[in-house]
């Protein structure tokens, strides 16, 4: 049975990117993320607190090589060799989990009153965390899951009068079981919930099929 036909124009359709309560969270690889829009996220997911109004910013990027003949100008076949994703946000929030991600280092321990002090060690860099990114606008809603993340770089921090000192983080999703992130969505003017997984695109496939010769 086909699906209904979508409509032309659906404003209902349309996906304002407001955070689902924390919007943002963290757990180690390999914990099970909830299942479907409506479970809530447990222990030993945290919320990663504030971030900046601009939210987070989910960027990929294919790279590929054009096969061209000796006969013609034209490319005759495009091959991808690569695929990236990375996901950039400012946290507002100094915890003992953003310290640590800003850093890429174990959480560092912070005491009762508040108080800290840490090294920031060579040997620790290269941590891996799971990423959630969570959306909900009225009756839309969207997952990202990252399985597995790894920090790429860190923005500068400014110290600046009037104005917030944030913590800047772009990850890395790195593969996972072939698998970049995966997507769970919910638009029910569109027909419903959806759940897709970004698979990372292996050296060799094509993009596109070589031009058949009559």
């Amino acid at each position: 049975m086909s699906p209904p036909a979508e409509p032309l124009l659906d404003s209902n359709a349309i996906m304002l990117g407001l955070a689902n309560g924390p919007g943002l969270w963290l757990s180690p690889v390999g914990t099970a993320p909830p299942t479907d829009l409506q479970t809530a996220f447990t222990t030993p997911w945290v919320s990663l607190g504030y971030a900046s109004e601009d939210g987070p910013t989910v960027s990929s990027s294919t790279d590929s090589t054009d096969i061209r003949g000796w006969q013609s100008l034209g490319v005759l076949r495009s091959v991808i060799t690569g695929r990236s994703v990375t996901v950039q946000f400012q946290l507002l929030e100094w915890n003992a989990t953003n310290l640590g991600l800003y850093w890429d280092i174990d959480s560092p321990t912070i005491a009762a009153d508040g108080s800290f002090e840490f090294d920031v060690r060579s040997d620790q860099a290269g941590q891996k965390h799971q990423l959630a990114v969570d959306i909900k606008d009225g009756a839309n809603a969207a997952r990202l899951i990252f399985p597995t993340v790894t920090l790429n770089a860190a923005g500068d921090m400014q110290f600046q009068r009037g104005a917030l000192a944030v913590l800047d983080v772009t990850f890395s999703a790195l593969e996972t079981n072939g698998i970049l992130l995966t997507v769970m969505g919910e638009v029910p003017s569109a027909g419903g919930a959806v759940t897709l997984s970004a698979p990372a695109t292996m050296q060799g496939t094509p993009a596109s099929a070589p031009a058949t010769t009559p």
